[in-house]
């Protein structure tokens, strides 16, 4: 998934800095000493680098998400198409079956009774195709606006830690610069990438909202569509009973006295 991605990336970023730790640990127990000039070279050449590999990284998994969002787009496409496809052969069915049942009405009361049960039916039909349309348009519309808010949160998250890495770089090559001791700068440079991680984990742990949004757009669109169906069976039934009074009035036999 995406936000795995964009969360392992900002994981190789942390690994990359925490390198940093073993170039001042020399300086340990020596508060005093101003940092070598190797140290300060280090970092500067381990910051060109890492921020290279993460504009890198950031780049392709752009075109992933562009991929993706085509990928989605080409699904729903297929769906809906399917669905028309399926909705067009129970049409055709249906069709048959009214049009046989009309062709056995005799009297003009029955092929009234005929016709409106047909109406009744395709009506009936009709409006759970409507409400199924809309919960699947509701459904799609909610995945897509929970898939961008995750991946948004995602990137925002890494670009706060990004940002937060380099401010803590500069920071130590400015301080090595000035001869703030070894120890000291590596203190603070390390108090700055945990912080940035441990921003990262928070948003990572709030990703998992995505798996709750998720089950709840299902249950709505699986309450929607049961609705739909209770109302389309109380429509036919009731379409069954008017066609079934209508008809048994009609063939009901006339009393008469002899």
């Amino acid at each position: 998934m995406i936000t795995k991605k964009l969360f392992g990336a900002a994981a190789v970023s942390v690994l990359i800095f925490s390198g940093f730790a073993p170039l001042a640990s020399f300086a340990q127990g020596k508060p005093a000493e101003t940092p070598k000039a190797g140290f300060c070279s280090t970092i500067v050449s381990k910051i060109a680098d890492l921020g290279q590999k993460l504009s890198n990284q950031l780049s392709d998994l752009k075109s992933k998400e562009s991929d993706r969002d085509q990928q989605f787009q080409s699904k729903w496409d297929k769906n809906s198409k399917d669905l028309d496809r399926r909705f067009a052969e129970q049409d055709s069915d249906l069709g048959g079956r009214l049009d046989k049942l009309s062709g056995q009405a005799q009297t003009d009361v029955q092929k009234q009774a005929a016709a409106a049960f047909s109406a009744a039916v395709k009506s009936a039909i009709e409006t759970r195709r409507a409400a199924v349309r809309a919960a699947l348009d509701a459904f799609r519309k909610g995945v897509a606006d929970a898939l961008n808010a995750r991946r948004s949160a995602a990137e925002n998250s890494l670009n706060g830690a990004l940002s937060a890495f380099r401010t803590a770089a500069d920071k130590a090559k400015s301080d090595c610069v000035s001869g703030v001791a070894a120890s000291t700068v590596r203190s603070a440079f390390m108090s700055a990438v945990k912080s940035a991680q441990s921003g990262l984990a928070k948003a990572r742990k709030g990703n998992s909202n995505f798996g709750a949004t998720m089950q709840k757009l299902n249950a709505q669109k699986k309450a929607a569509f049961d609705v739909a169906q209770n109302a389309f069976k109380s429509a036919l039934e009731k379409a069954k009973a008017d066609f079934k009074t209508a008809r048994g009035s009609v063939e009901k036999p006339t009393s008469t006295t002899p």
